[in-house]
């Protein structure tokens, strides 16, 4: 009887065992600086050859500490990751979830408070050797800041077994779920987004090719490109017979506008429907007047009874 609860025992532990060892298979340490806590996770605990999957830096902020965006606004510095991935493992670059407006006067900020999820596509090889084991490590660094700024970094090192069919971590799935619902989607074919720089004033015009009204709130546009508008300016919508226009104020050394303005633009979108949330990945282009159409010439023929004007 006592072997018997023995051989039991020594099951049980060896399950639980397996399937923690399972739960935890596609992810990796954890490092910790002053105030960011950073872990490597991949959407799959087993991949195959010729997979396309997603991994994630996952960064968890103290509470009233940030880390920033792609284009950080007016201070501080974008997440970078350095990475040394082996022979027939390529990783794309971040895809950056749409950033939040950070204010500390006199400054203002596009970046992440709370938690952030920077995701990386990676492609695998076809020849990948079934039974083998591929090791991603991430050297990750980034800047924290709440009233005072720090720098951040993590060595992170994640491996994956390579199996004959990928299989999906269902412990992570709806947060990669959620994490690329995050990720700015291009705008609907039948919106035509153009802008005008002056010297004032960057201005987006929106337009609805089906002649549906775009009645969005809480608009907010965070440019690609640093230095060509006040990022603590309000952002003020305007109905126009053409459409919508977003206005920004530009700062009095603002440089030359790259064409087609790239960029993410949030709002809420209102119709009968309810409220959809808008998060685009713009690309505009110059904006061009309408031409007016040359105004007919008027001629007169002299008859020899009347006059008349054609």
């Amino acid at each position: 009887m006592k072997a018997c609860y023995c051989r039991l025992s020594c099951l049980f532990f060896l399950l639980i065992f397996y399937f923690s060892s399972t739960a935890l298979a596609a992810t990796s340490n954890v490092a910790k600086s002053k105030h960011v806590e950073a872990s490597l996770l991949s959407e799959l605990d087993a991949i195959a050859p010729g997979s396309h999957f997603y991994v994630a830096v996952r960064l968890k902020m103290d509470e009233g500490w940030h880390t920033y965006w792609l284009n950080p606004g007016d201070a501080g510095s974008a997440t970078k990751i350095d990475w040394t991935l082996p022979a027939g493992l390529h990783a794309g670059p971040i895809q950056w979830p749409s950033p939040t407006v950070i204010s500390l006067p006199p400054l203002t900020s596009y970046g992440y408070e709370g938690e952030c999820w920077l995701l990386i596509p990676m492609d695998l090889s076809q020849e990948q050797q079934v039974g083998s084991t591929v090791t991603l490590k991430a050297d990750v660094q980034w800047v924290e800041c709440a009233q005072s700024c720090l720098p951040g970094s993590a060595a992170l090192t994640l491996t994956l077994p390579v199996e004959n069919s990928p299989r999906v971590d269902e412990s992570l799935k709806e947060s990669f779920q959620k994490a690329k619902y995050e990720i700015p989607r291009s705008p609907p074919s039948s919106i035509e987004i153009s802008f005008l720089a002056s010297e004032k004033n960057l201005t987006l015009f929106f337009q609805n090719k089906t002649g549906k009204v775009l009645n969005f709130e809480s608009a907010h546009f965070f440019p690609y490109q640093n230095g060509i508008i006040q990022y603590s300016a309000p952002q003020q919508i305007r109905l126009r017979k053409e459409g919508i226009s977003l206005e920004i104020a530009r700062p009095s050394n603002a440089g030359a506008v790259t064409e087609p303005l790239s960029g993410v633009f949030t709002a809420k979108l209102s119709d009968w429907k309810g409220i959809e949330k808008i998060n685009w990945d713009i690309r505009a282009k110059k904006f061009i007047s309408p031409k007016t159409e040359p105004q007919k010439k008027r001629f007169h023929f002299i008859s020899t009874k009347n006059f008349f004007l054609i």
